[in-house]
């Protein structure tokens, strides 16, 4: 079952990469250890992202009820939007690294 989930994930990754051309190997012929370091990687990735995702939904949520007023309400919007995008770029990068290290691999 676990091969089948580090697959669909493999998978899915590749599904968002541009053709890597003919001579790219299938995702099974690859390193099964590579593999399963690039699943490690991914998951790391994916609950990082989830854990800080809650870190600022909490921290907006403790700013919102401390709100005295809509003027200070707007900042702690500001404040999570600001957060949710610094985010979105630290996980798309290490999206990207991954993206570029399996590309790697299937050219070997």
């Amino acid at each position: 079952m676990c091969r089948k989930i580090l697959t669909i994930t493999l998978l899915g990754l590749l599904s968002i990469l541009p053709a890597a051309g003919a001579s790219a190997p299938p995702l099974h012929q690859l390193d099964p250890e590579a593999r399963k370091n690039l699943f490690e990687r991914f998951k790391a990735t994916e609950s990082e992202s989830h854990l800080e995702r809650i870190k600022i939904l909490e921290s907006a949520e403790q700013c919102i009820q401390q709100a005295a007023d809509r003027h200070v309400y707007r900042a702690c919007e500001q404040t999570e939007r600001e957060a949710r995008k610094a985010l979105r770029q630290h996980i798309k990068a290490e999206r990207l690294e991954l993206r570029e290290e399996l590309a790697r691999l299937r050219q070997q």
